[in-house]
């Protein structure tokens, strides 16, 4: 032990670590608590903070406020800016008590849950909001997809979905919500859902998901059965001859659901039949 160790340990003085800047940790700690006492006495849930002339609530990326119209400007800016300094410190805390204490941060991070972990991965306040609006707006998207895909089948499919998603958007746009939330992340949610959707339904048809079927298909075999589900024991329905045309409804499989020209409706083995859309 050093002479000057000795001196702290007899004497109970406290040994801190300095940071780059010259900022010890016990001034950002009571730095962070000036700025949560201020992030509580100023924002509210959602990023809102009372207009200085209404006390109304307002988001704090205004400029002006919705109920009485003030400028709000220079009000909003000085709370963005300390919670800005309030993510920074509270980051550079976080590292500083880290690298002192790592398996502390080690224990604690088990504890925390999977959704808190990415929260905290994110770099800024922004990045956090953006998340909360976009994933939830990306599995609502996907339900909606399913959903419809099992209900329904063809252009049923595809101009709800798109409509759906046009539709909210639209909606959000011109409703009071569009202040609270970014606009922007949830219509990247939807280009993305729909993009994913399309090219999962072109490279690989799978069941419950709309595919890039052929609109007609022709019997190449002497004989095709068309039978009333997609297997080799359901009963036939009718038997179609060579060269027959059929109209695609669905697959599933290895089976076309199809419409015969008279109207009749089941389904056929695809080896019995010729493909061009495959």
């Amino acid at each position: 032990m050093t002479a000057k160790n000795h001196t702290d340990h007899e004497t109970g003085a406290e040994t801190r670590k300095q940071l780059p800047d010259g900022s010890d940790q016990t001034t950002l700690e009571n730095e962070v608590k000036r700025l949560l006492d201020f992030k509580l006495q100023h924002v509210h849930d959602g990023n809102l903070t009372p207009c200085p002339k209404c006390s109304q609530l307002v988001h704090v990326d205004s400029i002006e406020c919705l109920h009485c119209g003030a400028d709000i400007a220079g009000h909003v800016a000085t709370i963005r800016e300390e919670l800005q300094k309030l993510d920074a410190i509270g980051a550079e805390l976080h590292k500083l008590r880290k690298a002192t204490h790592p398996e502390n941060d080690m224990a604690k991070s088990m504890e925390h849950t999977f959704w808190e972990r990415v929260k905290s991965a994110l770099p800024s306040r922004r990045d956090r909001e953006n998340l909360s609006v976009a994933l939830p707006a990306f599995i609502l998207y996907f339900s909606l997809v399913v959903a419809l895909r099992v209900l329904s089948n063809g252009a049923l499919f595809w101009s709800v979905s798109l409509a759906g998603g046009a539709v909210g958007y639209s909606m959000l746009r011109k409703s009071r919500i569009r202040k609270r939330v970014t606009v922007d992340a949830y219509r990247a949610a939807l280009v993305l859902g729909l993009l994913f959707a399309m090219s999962t339904a072109i490279v690989r048809p799978i069941p419950f998901w709309p595919s890039n079927l052929a609109t007609s298909i022709t019997v190449v075999s002497i004989e095709a059965n068309i039978r009333e589900t997609p297997t080799t024991d359901s009963p036939i329905v009718t038997t179609l001859r060579r060269g027959a045309t059929l109209t695609v409804v669905d697959r599933e499989g290895a089976w076309f659901k199809v419409r015969t020209e008279e109207g009749t409706v089941g389904w056929v083995y695809s080896g019995l039949v010729s493909d061009s859309g495959q």
